[in-house]
């Protein structure tokens, strides 16, 4: 595994992450990672595109577009990173240049600690109290002064990489489940951000989604339910005020039928037979059907000799219903019209 570091920063080309001491560790995704890596063996120095494309793809066939966001990808990186002296720069129609100021080294695995905590080395048995012969001490202070232990209790604390006599290093354990990309790969501080940002964005408009679509449900429920109540108070009531009305046998019109004249006719006009009315064979020739009849009388709008009157009927069994408007009936001509009004209005029994 290889480390390289330039300025303030380590770059584990193995791991493809960007280290320093003044931020969080920056993972790189590959292209940028590589894209790095060429521009650090020639630091200081353009690196054409053609160099970049040929390490990044492999001789595949891409648009400058495609190195142009690698590049703006990096830059992000070094930033994130806390790059203090590192630049890349554009060089029109050649490529970039990664300006460092200072030294590129490559680091050999055991030097690169450079920016962790010394290595401390001492021995389990002291630390546990025990003589060399493995019995345990009366005292720890009897055999070194308390302030020696101190030091190396807290180091022990600290330093993360300290080591037995034994030359192996302890094994970490780590209760923190970092979050990762899909590629499994380690997210880098924006990421994370980001990756807050749009969950929190997700669950307002799944939450907004829920909330519209519960009102949606509702309001539909609700418009239901009216729509049933009157639909329900349709088939059940006439809508006419029985209290203006006179209720009549109509048997002779039909059994089981009954015919509701307005009071005001009625006092009027009483010397109209309505039995013998119904009864006419004309009107008994046609099909019947239990009804309740209304029949209502009101006066003309241009002639005061004449009225008119309207007939409104309702089939008891399928509640099949009828108008009959005459606006301009004359007095001798009122029989006839409830005679023609009433034949009318059987055709609905059977329509």
């Amino acid at each position: 595994m290889k480390k390289i570091q330039f300025d303030n920063v380590i770059f584990d080309t193995g791991r493809r992450e960007l280290t320093s001491d003044c931020a969080e560790t920056v993972q790189l995704r590959p292209l940028p990672a590589e894209a790095l890596a060429v521009m650090l063996d020639n630091p200081n120095i353009p690196v054409s595109k053609e160099m970049l494309i040929e390490r990044c793809w492999s001789s595949s066939v891409v648009t400058d577009q495609a190195l142009t966001n690698v590049i703006s990808k990096l830059r992000k990186a070094l930033n994130a990173v806390g790059a203090q002296n590192t630049r890349i720069k554009t060089i029109t129609k050649l490529g970039y240049v990664l300006e460092v100021d200072g030294q590129v080294e490559r680091l050999q695995e055991d030097s690169a600690v450079e920016l962790s905590e010394p290595v401390l080395s001492f021995d389990l048995a002291q630390v546990a109290g025990l003589t060399k012969d493995g019995k345990k001490r009366k005292s720890v202070g009897a055999s070194r002064d308390n302030d020696s232990v101190g030091e190396i209790d807290e180091n022990q604390k600290e330093s993360p990489s300290d080591t037995v006599d034994n030359g192996t290093q302890p094994e970490e354990v780590s209760s923190v489940i970092k979050p990762t990309s899909p590629s499994g790969e380690e997210l880098t501080a924006p990421q994370k951000k980001e990756m807050i940002v749009d969950d929190k964005t997700s669950r307002s408009s799944s939450l907004a989604k829920h909330s519209a679509l519960v009102i949606v449900v509702a309001v539909t429920c609700l418009s239901l339910v009216i729509s049933l109540f009157f639909a329900f108070h349709a088939l059940n009531s006439e809508f006419f005020d029985r209290d203006q009305f006179v209720k009549l046998d109509a048997n002779s019109y039909y059994r089981d039928s009954h015919l509701f004249v307005e009071k005001d006719f009625q006092a009027r006009d009483s010397n109209v037979d309505f039995d013998a009315i119904m009864a006419d064979a004309d009107v008994q020739a046609l099909p019947g059907c239990a009804q309740s009849i209304y029949l209502e009388v009101y006066q003309a709008l241009f002639d005061q000799n004449r009225v008119g009157i309207k007939m409104y009927a309702f089939n008891k069994g399928d509640r099949g219903t009828i108008n009959i408007v005459n606006k301009e009936v004359g007095q001798t001509e009122i029989k006839g019209v409830l005679k023609r009004s009433f034949m009318e209005i059987r055709k609905i029994c059977h329509s």
